[in-house]
């Protein structure tokens, strides 16, 4: 191995999965997932030189594969979130059937999001990026990126007091992100 291919193999092997997560939640579908990875893996790697700071390959990797799927997608640029049924692709049979029915409810109700808010909600709460790198994915300014964090929380929060469904959880919308962060990440 070369080393430029030594140094993206290091950097890309412990984000492998953060990678793959992020394109199934862009696609919706395993199959096209699997090739949206591939494709940022080759376009990162072709443009492997263009990268600053090594900090940032995440968002590097994130901004390839959004931009890819924008370009693929011009028509539909909807951010799709996995449903329930499709999670054990992500996290096998952990989840009981109580947490599966939690996020189904959180789904529909981020479904109520506009593209940017949920996408931004998705990698900041789910993900765990930074508000700066979600700048970076979104092409926009960290204040826009915690506009849309608040507003979306926001509207998650009126959306569950609205169809009254707030008891139903076992925990409030937001910490439900957060315990999904714990899930995507363990």
């Amino acid at each position: 191995m070369d080393s430029k291919q030594e140094k993206f193999m290091m950097l890309y092997s412990p984000l492998a999965g953060k990678l793959s997560a992020f394109c199934f939640a862009k696609t919706h579908d395993r199959e096209e997932a699997k090739e949206l990875v591939s494709e940022t893996i080759l376009a990162s790697y072709e443009n492997f030189h263009t990268l600053k700071n090594e900090k940032a390959f995440l968002s590097f990797l994130f901004t390839i594969a959004s931009n890819i799927y924008k370009a693929k997608n011009k028509r539909n640029r909807k951010f799709v979130l996995t449903e329930p049924e499709l999670m054990d692709t992500m996290y096998g049979n952990s989840l009981s059937p109580e947490i599966e029915y939690d996020i189904k409810i959180l789904y529909e109700a981020m479904d109520k999001l506009t593209n940017v808010q949920k996408e931004a909600l998705y990698l900041f709460e789910i993900m765990g990026l930074s508000q700066k790198e979600i700048a970076d994915i979104q092409n926009t300014t960290v204040i826009n990126v915690k506009l849309r964090i608040h507003r979306g929380k926001k509207k998650l929060a009126e959306f569950m007091k609205e169809t009254k469904t707030q008891n139903v959880f076992n925990s409030k919308p937001i910490q439900l992100l957060q315990d999904l962060k714990g899930i995507s990440n363990g």
